[in-house]
């Protein structure tokens, strides 16, 4: 850019304590009782993520019935406005057949006719198509569509030629930002986590985990294998309270109160961070952060917590919190705290 164009987007962006600055409009939330958690507004794109096998794409279709019908689906309200009624459903990893399966999913959650296609949803099966055309294609999809509100791609790490390449992932965030923002819609993702931690795959993952409005995790519910169990993993609104959903007749979810005493009753007996070794926390802390990278709060202590197990030293969620408090203490500083980032002390483990 020359330095008129620079100055330009300088001076539009400026903000000042006497702007005003409207709420973006709300799409999606997640309504229990009184209480209302957003989970999308038009201008941003959210993510959901989850083990392989899951369910992830039973929980992204009744969001799309729940926005496409501005009705409440699991607890999931939709809310579109009168011109922004469109939704754009694109599926990367399944052939036609079942992707077809999950048309069919999305509408018979609905009120609408199934004798005939919904006039505003829009559903593409892509599997197969090469990343970078895969790209142009959603911006294609994006720009043809009138009305258009909510797009949901299932399969983002199909949009990059490798979850681990940094670049890749920081223009392809940039890019459902961009999108997202100059055509005020919601864009909602879907991305597997690793298999051996709870972290969404790659620096694809990670990118995504700071730059989306909100992060929901899907998983297996460890007792009953027959509900899936959806969370909170990070949210700029207030966080919701865990729910589950089984699958009923035809293929539809249900909505099933969850006990989140099952976490508490399997948290695993775990020795406190003032038992261990300083060796051994050296070696936990350089295995978390990998070459000394930033993280966020959630991030670390999940990659403090996948570290450990390692070393055989296997935690909970709560303890894994204690590990973190215990590294960025000034009498030890293995992590130094900057605001909302997290970095390896390199001065003291390099």
């Amino acid at each position: 850019m020359t330095l008129d164009e620079r100055l330009k987007i300088l001076n539009e962006r400026e903000l000042k304590i006497t702007d005003e600055v409207e709420q973006p409009p709300i799409c999606i939330s997640i309504t229990q009782g009184e209480n209302k958690s957003i989970i999308g507004t038009l201008g941003n794109f959210s993510m959901i993520i989850g083990k392989a096998k899951s369910r992830k794409t039973y929980l992204t279709s009744a969001i799309a019935a729940a926005v496409l019908t501005n009705s409440k689906i699991l607890s999931i309200e939709g809310y579109l406005p009168s011109n922004k009624r469109t939704v754009v459903y694109i599926d990367t990893e399944q052939g036609r057949y079942h992707v077809q399966r999950v048309l069919h999913r999305i509408v018979n959650m609905t009120n609408l006719p199934k004798n005939e296609h919904p006039k505003n949803l829009k559903f593409y099966p892509m599997r197969g198509v090469s990343p970078k055309d895969l790209v142009e294609i959603v911006e294609l999809a994006i720009e043809k569509a009138t009305n258009l509100g909510l797009v949901v791609i299932d399969g983002i790490k199909d949009l990059v030629g490798s979850i681990n390449n940094e670049n890749e992932a920081t223009d392809i965030m940039t890019k459902l930002m961009q999108l997202s923002n100059f055509y005020q819609i919601h864009i909602l993702i879907v991305l597997h986590q690793n298999k051996n931690d709870l972290l969404p795959r790659g620096h694809l993952g990670t990118e995504g985990q700071n730059k989306a409005e909100s992060v929901i995790t899907v998983k297996k519910n460890s007792q009953n294998k027959d509900f899936s169990i959806v969370e909170a993993d990070s949210l700029r609104a207030k966080e919701f309270t865990p729910f589950q959903f089984g699958i009923g007749e035809n293929d539809i979810p249900f909505y099933d109160e969850y006990d989140n005493k099952e976490n508490e009753i399997k948290e695993p007996k775990s020795p406190k961070p003032e038992t261990i070794p300083t060796d051994t926390h050296t070696l936990i802390v350089m295995s978390a952060f990998n070459k000394n990278q930033e993280q966020k709060y959630d991030e670390c202590w999940k990659s403090i917590k996948v570290a450990a197990e390692k070393y055989n030293i296997k935690f909970g969620i709560n303890r894994a919190k204690e590990y973190l408090e215990f590294y960025i203490d000034e009498d030890r500083q293995l992590i130094i705290k900057d605001g909302m980032k997290y970095t390896a002390n390199k001065d003291v483990l390099f």
